[in-house]
């Protein structure tokens, strides 16, 4: 299934990273082919060192968009991201702990999503922070904030990227998912995403960014809204 992939050699392989590259300018070229090389080689298993019971990192490449990156979103943080959005109404709930299960006071949660037509805050041009915020937890470790239902989308099939992926099997979909950045002073950030139960393209993941600890219940609460709860474990720092 993918074997076309992995058999670009020679000047197949150079032409497919010099398009890259034109693509994405010579900077974000760079950073766009390591990234797609390690996507490639690491597939199946984000090698990540973790201790028992802290969580799995979900993703093997940097993520560059989070709250904390946009120049738009200076600790910017609200209640309810979902106002004036359209699409059904997600109620968020949380908690961050360590890996004995003490609760972390004041830990740092970045959020940010794609909203309910696929769509991220930069594709649509926003001036103002959308569906993304930094948030902080309580005194019990807890946060909660309500946000819309997310959905999938396809990665961009127009340059190189999308010729490769249309030479395999593989979907150029991913699932709808939610995305964190978790972290706390003395503990290892963590950086990770949710996605809800029986959602599209869970066993096609066009990234293989899926992990089944993080394929967790959006219920339906009422015909009012969802709501998904998860327990974010951090690591202390060696």
């Amino acid at each position: 299934m993918y074997r076309s992939v992995f058999s670009l050699e020679g000047e197949e392989n150079i032409s497919f990273r010099e398009g890259v590259g034109t693509r994405c300018g010579r900077e974000l070229g760079r950073a766009s082919r390591s990234n797609t090389e390690a996507a490639l080689r690491r597939r199946h298993y984000f090698c990540t060192r973790r201790r028992r019971g802290a969580e799995e990192a979900a993703l093997f490449f940097r993520v560059s968009a989070s709250p904390r990156e946009s120049e738009n979103a200076d600790l910017w943080s609200a209640a309810d991201l979902a106002e004036s959005i359209g699409g059904g109404r997600l109620h968020v709930v949380g908690s961050v702990c360590g890996v004995e299960g003490s609760a972390i006071p004041n830990a740092t949660v970045d959020f940010w999503q794609a909203d309910h037509e696929g769509n991220y805050e930069a594709q649509l041009g926003a001036d103002e922070p959308r569906l993304r915020a930094i948030l902080s937890t309580d005194a019990a470790g807890k946060f909660d904030f309500w946000t819309v239902m997310p959905l999938g989308y396809t990665i961009p099939m127009d340059g190189p990227v999308g010729d490769l992926i249309g030479r395999t099997a593989i979907s150029n979909y991913r699932p709808a998912h939610i995305h964190f950045i978790v972290s706390a002073p003395g503990f290892g950030t963590l950086v990770t995403h949710l996605f809800p139960e029986g959602a599209d393209y869970l066993d096609d993941d066009v990234v293989f960014g899926v992990r089944p600890q993080l394929v967790v219940p959006f219920k339906a609460v009422a015909a009012s809204h969802h709501e998904v709860r998860y327990d974010f474990v951090l690591t202390a720092s060696d």
